[in-house]
């Protein structure tokens, strides 16, 4: 925690940010030192995000901004930070400060302009790693009804579809955590709303998979599927993962071009007996 005449900066556990809420104008030391601590925070708390409280000020002057160019952005990079949030007043009346650090922060980061941290916490939801304590009845209805949808759109049932995606129960689910498997899930109000599994390879110690990425129907293209690809690709990172796999349907152009945009090329396309599709293979290669 930081306190200062013009700032505040503390740690949202629940959301997993830094929050650093500022209170007047400042420049120079008084400006600079609670983004330090802010990226003390961040090396210390893996996939934490950064908030900024826009509201009370935040103009700074241009040696500041070159100081966030080129000190702050690299930093927060590296310590695995994805999303910058700027909460503004409804009137924007700092739009011309924000767009001046905005561009150069949307090469590096996913930079989202909001209202209140309610807006934060609805976007971001909550991950946290599901453990063989958890209650695995809610994550399999979630699972079956993500499922169903695509079984849906690609005229898929319950005989034909991959064994790794098809219609699950709890204790067959509860079954798969291992110990090469983590499992987590994102939650909003208490409810999981999506879920990612990474598996680490037994054979290659260098090759992680990432299974079973769902989103409830009522959360699709809301932002929650990247978020927790960019979770499971910061843990796989963590792991000391270098490369991910991933197999997808063939025919499904949307998710290929999805995951492309993640940074995933397609590998090789594979035919399986028991399925009636192929499946593509795409990967990425993770660099140090």
């Amino acid at each position: 925690m930081f306190q200062s005449e013009f700032c505040n900066v503390n740690y949202l556990p629940d959301i997993n940010v830094v929050f650093v809420e500022w209170k007047e104008f400042c420049c120079d030391k008084d400006y600079r030192e609670p983004l330090l601590h802010a990226i003390d925070i961040m090396k210390t708390h893996a996939n934490c995000h950064y908030v900024a409280d826009t509201r009370n000020g935040f103009e700074n002057e241009e040696a500041d901004t070159q100081w966030v160019f080129n000190e702050f952005i690299p930093l927060a990079a590296s310590a695995g930070c994805k999303y910058i949030f700027f909460i503004i007043q409804p009137d924007n009346r700092l739009k011309e400060e924000l767009e001046g650090q905005s561009v150069e922060l949307k090469k590096h980061f996913e930079v989202i302009a909001c209202y209140g941290l309610d807006e934060v916490k609805e976007i971001l939801g909550k991950i946290r790693q599901v453990t063989l304590q958890d209650d695995f009845v809610p994550l399999a209805k979630l699972l079956n009804e993500a499922f169903a949808t695509v079984a849906k759109e690609f005229g898929l049932t319950q005989e034909n579809s991959p064994t790794n995606n098809a219609f699950i129960t709890s204790d067959a689910l509860k079954a798969q955590l291992t110990d090469n498997r983590e499992f987590y899930a994102c939650e909003e109000d208490g409810k999981a709303i999506g879920f990612i599994a990474i598996e680490k390879s037994l054979t290659d110690t260098d090759t992680f998979y990432i299974e079973k990425l769902a989103v409830i129907p009522a959360s699709r293209h809301s932002g929650i599927g990247r978020q927790l690809m960019n979770f499971a690709t910061d843990r796989i990172a963590e792991l000391g993962g270098k490369r991910i796999s991933i197999g997808l349907i063939n025919s499904n152009t949307v998710l290929k071009n999805w995951y492309t945009q993640q940074g995933y090329t397609e590998f090789s396309i594979k035919t399986f007996e028991h399925l009636p599709f192929d499946v593509c293979i795409m990967e990425r290669y993770l660099l140090y």
